[in-house]
C-alpha cells in the first residue's frame, strides 16, 4: 500500500494506529486499515484526485 501511495506522488508521513498518513504539495490524506477474516488486511482510501 505505501508502495502504490508513493508510485503516485503521496509522501509517506507516519502511522497512527491503522492510520497511515500521506501528504502531497498542499494536500493530506489517511488511509485507514483493517483486519478481515484474520488474513487479510482492507485499506480504505479517500477518493484521490
Amino acid at each position: 500500500m505505501k508502495q502504490m501511495m508513493e508510485s503516485r506522488g503521496w509522501v509517506f508521513k507516519e502511522q497512527m494506529g491503522a492510520g497511515f498518513f500521506f501528504e502531497k504539495e498542499s494536500e493530506e490524506i489517511i488511509v485507514e486499515g483493517g483486519m478481515w477474516t484474520g488474513k487479510y488486511v482492507i485499506f480504505q482510501v479517500p477518493k484521490i484526485q
